[in-house]
C-alpha cells in the first residue's frame, strides 16, 4: 500500500462486545486467543517500517462505515477496477517508488538518515560509491543538518575498534572471590 498510495490507511476494527482499552501506551484487547504483547509489537515494527501509515481504529463495522462515509464526503465513487489497477506507471505521484526499495530500505537504516531527509539524499547521490566520496560539507548541505551530516559521515568513514574488555570483569577471572579456582583443573 506504501508503495502505489500518497496515503495509505490500516483499518483496525475490533468487536465493540469485548473489553478493548489503553494498556501503558498501546491498545490492546483482552482476548485470550492472541497476545497481547505480541500485537502490539507487531504494530510497533509495522509503524517504524512504514512511517507515513495511518492507523485507524473502529470498534464495529458500523463505526467503520460511519468514518469511510466521512472520508468520502465530497469525493467521487471509488472504482474497484481502478484502485486494483493502480501501480507506479499509472500512479507517477508517489515518491517512494521512484526508488528501488531496497535500496531506500538500507539509506534509511544509515544514521543520520530520518523520513525527512531521506529523500534529499535519494535525489542528490546515484550510488552508494559516489555517497562514499561525498564531503562532510557536502553532505551537510544536502541533509540540511550538521549533526546528521556527521553521524552519516562518521559511519561511513571511521574505522570500527573492537571494543576493550576488562581483564577483572566479574565473572571473567580464573579466581572467585574467595581465591578458589573458578574452573578447577582437574577432577577430584
Amino acid at each position: 500500500m506504501t508503495r502505489y498510495y500518497k496515503r495509505p490507511i490500516l483499518l483496525i476494527e475490533f468487536d465493540q462486545n469485548k473489553p478493548f482499552h489503553l494498556q501503558g501506551r498501546y491498545f490492546l484487547s483482552n482476548d485470550g486467543s492472541s497476545s497481547s504483547k505480541d500485537v502490539a509489537a507487531k504494530l510497533q515494527l509495522l509503524t517504524l517500517h512504514f512511517p507515513h501509515l495511518k492507523l485507524l481504529w473502529c470498534p464495529s463495522p458500523y463505526a467503520t462505515a460511519e468514518v469511510f462515509q466521512l472520508l468520502k464526503t465530497g469525493r467521487e465513487e471509488p472504482v474497484v477496477s481502478q484502485a486494483e489497477a493502480v501501480t507506479a506507471q499509472t500512479n507517477p505521484d508517489v515518491i517512494s517508488e521512484r526508488y528501488n526499495p531496497q535500496i531506500k530500505d538500507f539509506v534509511s537504516k544509515l544514521p543520520g538518515i530520518n523520513t525527512k531527509n531521506i529523500y534529499l539524499i535519494l535525489n542528490k547521490i546515484t550510488s552508494l560509491p559516489e555517497l562514499l566520496t561525498v564531503s562532510k560539507e557536502d553532505l551537510t548541505e544536502i541533509l540540511g543538518s550538521g549533526r546528521n551530516a556527521e553521524a552519516l559521515h562518521n559511519s561511513l568513514h571511521r574505522r570500527l575498534k573492537p571494543p576493550e574488555q576488562p581483564q577483572d570483569a566479574k565473572r571473567g577471572g580464573k579466581f572467585t572471590r574467595k581465591g578458589k579456582r573458578r574452573f578447577p583443573t582437574r577432577l577430584t
